[in-house]
């Protein structure tokens, strides 16, 4: 997981296609799942939208992601039930 552009208002998740398109067609469940994730441990960033990327999802932010907003994006991740988390290329964080 990773950011990138000039605001660095871009999460990077690399994941295989197939979960990529499990996460896509209930984009909105998720937006508001991790929103209420954000929320519970009084971080001050939104996840704007959820987009496709070429090699996984890019989560569009409101405001620069630190290092611990990573850590429960990470982890909400890794608790879905419907993804295969064997096709995953989501790298660990530092």
């Amino acid at each position: 997981m990773t950011t990138k552009g000039p605001s660095r208002k871009h999460v990077l998740v690399p994941m295989a296609e197939e979960n990529r398109g499990t996460i896509l067609q209930t984009v909105d469940i998720h937006v508001n799942a991790l929103n209420r994730q954000l929320k519970n441990v009084k971080s001050d960033i939104t996840i704007d939208c959820i987009c496709p990327s070429w090699n996984g999802i890019t989560l569009t932010t409101n405001k620069v992601a630190r290092a611990s907003d990573l850590m429960v994006l990470e982890k909400y991740l890794k608790n879905l039930e419907n993804i295969n988390h064997d096709d995953n290329l989501v790298p660990r964080l530092p």
